[in-house]
């Protein structure tokens, strides 16, 4: 196996001057008043490109919830609004008539109740892991 240097990393070699000049004799870039536009046509297509159906934009778009209001996102207003709406599926379960109506009110208010279970109980083990 060979121990010897490339050239590039010989110490004897390097450049010899530096020089600066002005001599353009190549094609240069065209003034901005000659640039073309952007083709509508090319617009359309990257938009396309960017909103395509791709795996990982199907499966955010499934998951990503659908809010106008971002600061009902907000926990103390998120807890406002689940008790809110478990209320509204409680009384709307009492006031129905259909028994299958009733029924899938009552799970819908259950699965409510369960979710917000979980989240109380996510949140007191952030604090707790936050306190240590």
């Amino acid at each position: 196996m060979s121990t010897r240097l490339p050239e590039a990393f010989q110490p004897s070699v390097g450049l010899s001057s530096v020089f600066s000049g002005d001599e353009t004799d190549g094609a240069r870039l065209p003034e901005d008043s000659r640039l073309q536009p952007i083709d509508a046509a090319v617009e359309a297509q990257l938009r396309a490109m960017l909103r395509a159906e791709t795996f990982d934009s199907v499966i955010l778009d499934a998951v990503r919830p659908k809010v106008f209001d971002r600061a009902v996102l907000a926990p103390a207003r998120f807890h406002l609004l689940r008790e809110a709406v478990t209320a509204r599926l409680t009384a709307l379960q009492r006031q129905t008539g259909v028994p299958e109506d009733a029924l899938e009110l009552q799970a819908a208010a259950d699965l409510l109740r369960a979710r917000s279970r979980e989240h109380e109980l996510g949140e007191s083990l952030r604090y707790a892991l936050l306190k240590g």
